[in-house]
């Protein structure tokens, strides 16, 4: 007996234009994104139609994943593993080279899903994903300058701590900056960097974030400043920092920078006296024709935090879009520990609700890296 047409198998390639586009807009979560872009060689090439306008919509406001740290794997996984839920380990093919999952301990951080790694000044993009690499100049400027090395042995023995990047660099240009206890500045194309003198410990930034066409940075006196990068006549490049808000007298201990999905710059600080920590937010002001003011808030206007102290960076979320999986006005931070029946893999997540200012504990069952990773738009091939 022959199959009726009703169960025959769906044609998606007579969907309407109009209704496959009205379904992209609706997607939120970026793995969705990508199961939608696999369906079939038409869907696919919409969704490559759409990819820059919803990367720009999703950038650095996605839910981040994690690495699986399983030394035995030739290749790391990534996983989704939040509070109150098991652990979503992802299928999607990661391209990382064999010398670079060697290298994880030179992964000076993760910025629009592209991994940073930093090796004797030898700086390399790459894009988990695609497999994509960018090579960028060593970390030299035009003097032919380098830096001297610390007498300590880690991944900031050059005074670097953290990395950022302007924007996913498969978009086109972008720029690129380094930052600790001396700033290094790149746009790419540029053949040298434009690096910083040693800069006191007092006043150097602690996070750094390009926002709105500028580089804002904290200190861990909770002093705002604007980072200005300047070229001289002979292509020369000069680093400054010019004060918005003067720092505290009093030492603060953590400050970071996060932009939200309405686009609201907020100060993080956070206070060790608590097993937990502490936090306590501040919203920069600078558009109403007075002085720029940092002013105290009491929720995040429904967002999450996603923290990474281990490079100075932060993700933020509208936790509406991820029900069940992070809850509004919460700060959460990946936290390394001793062994134990409750963490066996030695690593938790620590969430501070802002509004009600409750402490969590949520263990994770297995091993991950210390990062959060917001992966790119990058897009499989389609199946058929």
């Amino acid at each position: 007996m022959e199959k009726s047409s009703d169960l025959s198998s769906p044609n998606w390639l007579c969907l309407p234009y109009d209704l496959i586009s009205l379904i992209i807009e609706k997607l939120v979560h970026l793995s969705n994104f990508i199961r939608f872009s696999v369906v079939c060689k038409s869907w696919n090439s919409i969704a490559s139609y759409h990819r820059i306008q919803k990367l720009n919509q999703l950038s650095d406001h996605q839910l981040p994943w994690q690495f699986t740290g399983y030394r035995d794997e030739k290749v790391p996984r990534l996983c989704n593993y939040l509070p109150n839920s098991s652990p979503t380990i992802f299928n999607f093919k990661l391209r990382i080279p064999s010398e670079y999952i060697a290298m994880m301990y030179h992964c000076a951080g993760s910025s629009h899903g592209w991994l940073i790694f930093e090796k004797e000044l030898v700086v390399t993009l790459l894009n988990p994903l695609s497999g994509n690499i960018i090579h960028l100049p060593r970390l030299i400027d035009r003097s032919r300058h380098i830096l001297r090395r610390h007498t300590y042995t880690s991944n900031d023995y050059y005074g670097f701590t953290s990395v950022i990047l302007s924007r996913d660099p498969s978009l086109g240009s972008f720029e690129v900056l380094f930052f600790g206890a001396h700033i290094a500045h790149l746009k790419f194309g540029d053949k040298f960097w434009t690096l910083s003198e040693r800069l006191n410990y007092f006043c150097s930034p602690q996070s750094l974030i390009f926002y709105k066409d500028r580089i804002i940075g904290v200190c861990k006196y909770g002093g705002i400043m604007c980072l200005d990068v300047t070229i001289g006549v002979k292509g020369s490049g000069r680093i400054e920092l010019r004060e918005i808000i003067p720092k505290c007298d009093i030492y603060i201990g953590d400050c970071f920078l996060s932009e939200t999905t309405l686009g609201d710059l907020l100060v993080v600080y956070r206070y060790r006296y608590t097993n937990c920590g502490k936090f306590k937010v501040s919203k920069l002001i600078e558009s109403d024709g007075q002085l720029p003011r940092l002013v105290p808030v009491d929720n995040l206007d429904g967002h999450s935090i996603f923290f990474n102290f281990l490079h100075n960076q932060s993700i933020s979320v509208l936790a509406s879009n991820y029900v069940g999986y992070c809850r509004p006005n919460s700060i959460y931070y990946l936290h390394r520990q001793r062994r134990s029946i409750l963490t066996p893999s030695g690593v938790e997540i620590k969430e501070f609700n802002l509004e009600d200012q409750s402490c969590q504990k949520h263990p994770i069952a297995i091993p991950v890296e210390l990062f959060w990773i917001v992966p790119s738009m990058t897009l499989p091939h389609p199946k058929v």
